[in-house]
C-alpha cells in the first residue's frame, strides 16, 4: 500500500530497494520474513520532517537504512530482543537535521536493522 501519507513494504523472500529520488511519506511500514530491504535516504524526497518507521523483521531478515548527514535515526521504541540493531555511522553533531526517522516495532527470529552512511 502506498499513498501520500503511508508506504508499506511487505515481503517474504527476496530484496526490496528504495533509492534515488524516492518519495518518503510520513509513515513507512516494513514487514520482512527471510527478505532484505534497503531504504537509502541520500537523495530521498521526504514529504515531512519526521518519518515514523514501523518495522517487523523476522526469520533472518535485514533492513538497512542508508542515512547521510542531516538525517537522524531514533530507535528508542524498538524491541530488539531477538534481533540485532547496529549503527555503523556516527551522526555529525554539526549537521543541520532536516529529517528525523523514528523507528519502532520489533526484531524477532534473527531480524536485523542496520543504520549506515552512504
Amino acid at each position: 500500500m502506498e499513498n501520500n501519507e503511508q508506504m508499506r513494504i511487505d515481503r517474504q523472500f527476496g530484496t526490496v530497494v528504495r533509492e534515488g529520488a524516492w518519495l518518503v511519506p510520513p509513515r513507512v511500514e516494513v514487514r520482512l520474513a527471510a527478505a532484505n530491504a534497503r531504504l537509502d535516504f541520500t537523495a530521498a524526497v521526504p514529504t515531512s520532517t519526521t518519518v515514523d518507521l514501523d518495522v517487523d523483521l523476522g526469520l533472518g531478515s535485514e533492513l538497512t537504512l542508508v542515512v547521510p548527514p542531516g538525517v537522524k535515526v531514533i530507535a528508542d521504541d524498538l524491541d530488539a530482543r531477538q534481533g540485532d540493531y547496529e549503527v555503523r555511522t556516527m551522526p555529525d553533531p554539526n549537521a543541520d537535521v532536516h529529517l528525523t526517522v523514528r523507528v519502532s516495532g520489533r526484531l524477532h527470529a534473527g531480524g536485523d536493522l542496520i543504520v549506515r552512511a552512504p
